[in-house]
């Protein structure tokens, strides 16, 4: 499924993130990296590089070569040819004997999982999400910051339509999804503050028209539980999203119902999803350590 920084268009004359470049922003440049860490002696930048390498694979857009690589991370060539040699050494990726190109290897699995696994809420939220979804005709998926994206570690979704299914890994933009919205009204003044920095950096002219609409997100959160995002994050998609702490009670993330926009009525998505789906959050959110 498509993230916010390779979607279709969104609204209100915003630019569309990918059409005047294929460039991927990686979670930190190395100039954000320079800024946090340049006169940290401890701090591996080698180390930093791969990892951020590896979030250049987007699922069903197939394996990438060294080139293609450097365009969308904007690290040089030669920097990508050592990355992924080393990468591949070690078993992370693996390279096509037929073009040379790579792609992600299981093996990264098994550094995930660990983190899946350790997410208590996640196991017990499934059940609970499932009949939600059943009862919406919708997909409810819960996702946790990744910089500044929210990615999905649990979803399910309902068998009564083509449901919008994001499946565990997809990453949507925390500033025009539902999701995204709901984890910054969960943060503290500063925090949230230091965010908006963020953004207003690599959004530029978009941020002046973004910021007063989380802003009006947040507020909505605080009256009534939810946020309501209409076709923003893409233009054919609603949803609904409530901010949920993970078991340990400061692990901050976000529960949502979202679908495509011709099947879910906005009344819908207000009157009934939203107070549903706050319903869920306080209910997990009360449910004891296992």
């Amino acid at each position: 499924m498509a993230t916010e920084t390779d979607s279709g268009a969104t609204r209100r004359g915003l630019r569309r993130p990918g059409l005047a470049s294929r460039r991927i922003p990686l979670r930190l440049n190395d100039a954000e990296l320079a800024a946090r860490h340049g006169e940290d002696r401890k701090f591996v930048w080698s180390l930093a590089r791969a990892f951020e390498l590896l979030h250049a694979f987007r699922p069903g857009q197939g394996p990438l070569g060294n080139a293609e690589l450097s365009a969308r991370t904007g690290l040089p060539k030669a920097t990508v040819t050592r990355l992924t040699y080393t990468l591949t050494q070690l078993g992370y990726l693996r390279q096509s004997e037929l073009d040379g190109r790579y792609q992600p290897s299981p093996a990264l699995l098994a550094i995930a999982y660990p983190v899946l696994a350790n997410i208590g809420i996640r196991q017990m939220a499934q059940e609970r999400m499932q009949r939600l979804a059943d009862h919406t005709g919708a997909s409810v998926a819960l996702s946790s910051p990744d910089g500044d994206m929210m990615i999905y570690v649990s979803a399910c979704s309902s068998s009564a339509l083509d449901a919008l299914l994001l499946d565990i890994g997809s990453r949507v933009g925390m500033t025009q999804s539902a999701a995204g919205r709901a984890y910054l009204s969960s943060l503290e003044d500063d925090e949230r503050e230091a965010m908006f920095e963020h953004f207003a950096g690599r959004l530029g002219p978009d941020w002046a028209d973004l910021k007063p609409r989380i802003l009006d997100s947040i507020a909505e959160i605080r009256e009534r539980g939810f946020c309501y995002v209409d076709r923003e994050w893409r233009e054919d998609v609603r949803a609904v999203a409530t901010p949920i702490a993970d078991l340990d009670g400061t692990t901050r993330m976000a529960l949502t119902v979202g679908g495509p926009a011709f099947a879910l009525a906005p009344e819908q998505m207000v009157e009934d999803f939203g107070p549903r789906l706050v319903h869920l959050a306080r209910g997990l959110s009360r449910a004891p350590m296992r």
